[in-house]
């Protein structure tokens, strides 16, 4: 698996192994918290998702699934991978690197008006990076989308996007 995820037997690992810290982001299922592994200094985010909101819909039930099976097969610093996932009786817990400074939304959302063109280029990079490993692992493909396709394009024809 990649990212560094450990498969463990849900026996073995619980909510139990990890020091709990503040809420760092709030989602649909539940909150994202700050977590330390007990006996390791690697800052971590622990999503919990209530399993009552989770199966409201089997749609739902597809998504977490799918969300846990794919993070646990990314190896890439541009896509957020997956370290243990677990449940108890009430939540579903993944533990992923804790990613510092917000996402690209909240950046937007700071700034006083667009971002530079440097800036913008930066972005749209790692962008592109996160979208080729998806396509490695054939998750994504990057011709059955025409805007991914005329960037794809666009850089390698000119890497400067002049």
């Amino acid at each position: 698996m990649g990212n560094g995820c450990t498969t463990v037997n849900p026996r073995q690992i619980d909510l139990s192994h990890f020091h709990v810290y503040q809420v760092v982001g709030k989602g649909g299922f539940g909150k994202v918290n700050a977590v330390q592994k007990r006996g390791s200094d690697v800052l971590m985010a622990l999503k919990r998702m209530s399993k009552e909101q989770v199966i409201k819909s089997m749609k739902n039930v597809q998504r977490v699934w799918t969300e846990r099976n794919l993070m646990a097969r990314f190896d890439s610093p541009f896509l957020v991978g997956l370290n243990y996932s677990f449940q108890s009786k009430t939540e579903l817990f993944f533990v992923m690197p804790f990613m510092s400074g917000g996402d690209l939304r909240y950046h937007m959302n700071q700034r006083k008006g667009p971002f530079s063109e440097d800036v913008a280029r930066f972005y749209a990079a790692e962008m592109l990076l996160g979208l080729e490993h998806l396509h490695q692992l054939k998750i994504l493909y990057v011709r059955q989308c025409a805007l991914l396709s005329v960037a794809h394009e666009r850089s390698v024809l000119a890497p400067r996007w002049t």
